[in-house]
């Protein structure tokens, strides 16, 4: 008689299988495929960088969507700001990839759904920087007629996003025309600009001065009372580097300058760090220690008295 167990197993596979692939049909209604078919093609978009070709995938964002949140602190408040945004973002882009990283859930209440999900994003700049960042975004649909629709983003960032080598180029041009400025200033005696320039909470050491100079008004008071006595006539800042960390700047360079004082002409020359800070969007001077070179011959007067 021939034995029934190779039936008896495929019978018991077959019922599993039945009992385990069901409820996952089930689940995924008509309107939860429509979904995924959009995240889909938000996720082509994310990991392209031709322009017509991402506007093309986004056209499925309902016409009334809005606001969209973007990971880098942008706010659009309608599709054309968004689709603009977007244009701008990708002119600052030789390639990305975008990938979802953690699985995902699409709530359906109604003509309503939505679902949130971490991703990951490698770029690549035209300016040559490269940034890996991850995030998270929560995205809501709307059905319009029989159609689902993007009707909002939200994407945002656990961190700060790491400058580009173009922002850090810009930043730095800033910071070095900031401190030319302020030899400037004091050479053609114009506090205001140097108030301007300058944190509360500035404060300097420098040849001459036995203590730390601490506050931004104490400094333009003693910086006032020099100029009383003494005229800067022209400045040269030599071989400057600086290094840019988010919101906070190093600057060290070499300097000369030379002028005229109660005692006659002076011509001196040393060297300098400055610390910058960004308080909002524009860099201040925070900090300044300059040291006048052993060798000067007005260090060494200074020294003898």
């Amino acid at each position: 008689m021939r034995s029934l167990k190779p039936m008896f197993t495929f019978l018991t596979v077959t019922l599993t299988l039945s009992l385990v692939s069901t409820p996952v049909l089930l689940a995924e209604s008509k309107d939860e495929r429509a979904i995924r078919l959009l995240i889909d093609r938000y996720k082509q978009a994310a990991n392209s960088t031709d322009n017509a070709f991402v506007k093309r995938l986004l056209s499925e964002m309902s016409t009334a969507g809005g606001p969209f949140y973007t990971p880098f602190g942008n706010v659009s408040k309608s599709v054309t700001d968004f689709k603009n945004q977007i244009e701008h973002d990708l002119q600052t882009l030789a390639s990305r990839r975008f990938s979802i990283s953690t699985p995902f859930a699409i709530q359906i209440d109604g003509r309503m759904a939505w679902t949130s999900f971490n991703w990951r994003m490698d770029t690549i700049h035209k300016d040559g920087g490269q940034h890996s960042l991850t995030g998270r975004d929560t995205l809501v649909f709307a059905k319009q007629g029989k159609n689902w629709k993007l009707r909002h983003l939200h994407s945002s960032l656990p961190a700060h996003v790491p400058p580009s080598q173009g922002s850090i180029q810009v930043d730095a041009k800033a910071i070095l025309d900031q401190e030319h400025a302020l030899w400037a200033a004091l050479r053609d005696q114009q506090m205001d600009t140097v108030e301007t320039s300058l944190d509360e909470n500035y404060s300097v050491l420098q040849d001459g001065q036995a203590y730390r100079i601490q506050g931004k008004n104490t400094y333009l008071s003693s910086a006032k009372d020099w100029l009383s006595q003494n005229e800067l006539k022209s400045f040269q800042l030599l071989d400057p580097k600086l290094e840019v960390l988010e919101d906070t700047a190093l600057l060290t360079y070499y300097y000369i300058s030379s002028g005229v004082s109660n005692n006659g002409p002076f011509s001196n020359s040393g060297k300098a760090t400055s610390v910058y800070v960004r308080k909002d969007g524009k860099w201040l001077a925070l900090h300044h220690h300059s040291t006048l070179n052993k060798n000067d011959p007005i260090a060494q007067e200074r020294k003898s008295n």
